[in-house]
């Protein structure tokens, strides 16, 4: 498996895609973490500060959104990170106005991050992440 450091040292091509020796093309966020025997699909981007847990496997870019305050991502197995917070999606689907309340959002901004993870589980059910390993789509 590849470190974030070994796809780090292969060239950057002009629009900013890290190339592999076999020509395969990913960008990485700062401050990106991979864990073990991640595997990430072609055409592959990760944004900032984005962690991967050990096993993820994609066949496609996480969704990754960025709101008025923090970004919502998918963050493998059954888990969506928020700023510093990474819980299982049936958790935020609980608590995320809870959450935004308590960290000072606005009433309006707590109704937007509804919306976004909302967004994030529907994304999550039509690539068959909220399914068990191995049923999903590849």
């Amino acid at each position: 498996m590849l470190t974030v450091e070994q796809i780090r040292s292969w060239p950057v091509n002009e629009h900013g895609w890290h190339v592999s020796p076999a020509g395969k093309h990913v960008k990485l966020g700062n401050d990106c973490t991979l864990g073990d025997d991640c595997k990430l699909g072609d055409d592959c981007t990760l944004g900032d500060y984005c962690t991967l847990g050990d096993g993820c496997m994609f066949g496609q870019s996480p969704i990754y959104i960025i709101g008025t305050r923090y970004f919502v991502a998918y963050a493998g197995d059954d888990l969506v990170k928020s700023g510093c917070i990474t819980k299982p999606i049936s958790w935020w689907l609980e608590n995320v106005e809870r959450c935004a309340q308590e960290h000072g959002y606005t009433p309006t901004q707590q109704k937007e991050y509804r919306l976004h993870v909302e967004h994030v589980a529907a994304w999550m059910r039509l690539y068959g992440y909220l399914e068990s390993k191995g049923k999903r789509d590849e």
